[in-house]
């Protein structure tokens, strides 16, 4: 009969920095908004603390199921919740008529939006996009608490073109979540 003694070490527990995040999307509803939260409450779930900077005119996010777990920053929006529900649906018939698909089309797409006389009746959305990052940028008093939180990381949505700007102004880094296959050069 053998016996076999031995001192087995502790493995060493890596200790896990609990992140203070910032998660800004452009969205309340729809797919976007559903891979955001499952990400968010995934993180969540690991201990990290995750806020959420929304627009005033996204008001359905703040009350559906799940948000009591996260925390939310609200800065101003030029736009009523009516229309940006408006603006979000045409958007959607834009992209559900493959209109948005690829980065390519989504370029053509702009492009004509702002530029050609057969988006006239349409132009609003193409503000929408860049008006709801200016109203943010221009938030003094949103931009200057959101300073004072001391976040670790922002992560953005492809819908806005806001992150790396906001990121810059905070001090910190941005990953992006994309559903489009779009990198940012930097």
């Amino acid at each position: 009969m053998f016996l076999l003694a031995g001192q087995c070490e502790p493995t060493p527990t890596v200790q896990q920095k609990r992140l203070k995040l910032l998660y800004y999307t452009d969205s309340d509803d729809g797919s976007h908004h559903l891979t955001n939260t499952k990400i968010a409450a995934a993180l969540v779930k690991k201990r990290h603390d995750v806020t959420f900077l929304l627009s005033d005119s996204c008001t359905k996010w703040r009350n559906a199921s799940g948000a009591d777990m996260f925390r939310f920053a609200v800065h101003r929006s030029l736009y009523t919740a009516e229309e940006r529900e408006r603006n979000a649906r045409g958007m959607s018939r834009h992209a559900l008529r493959g209109k948005l698909r690829g980065a390519v089309n989504a370029m053509k797409f702009l492009l004509r939006l702002r530029y050609s006389a057969e988006y006239q009746g349409h132009r609003e959305l193409f503000n929408f996009l860049w008006s709801e990052c200016d109203s943010l940028l221009g938030d003094n008093a949103t931009i200057h608490s959101l300073r004072e939180e001391s976040f670790d990381l922002l992560i953005g949505d492809d819908l806005s073109d806001c992150q790396r700007l906001l990121a810059e102004m905070l001090g910190i880094k941005f990953v992006l979540v994309s559903g489009t296959g779009i990198t940012p050069s930097k």
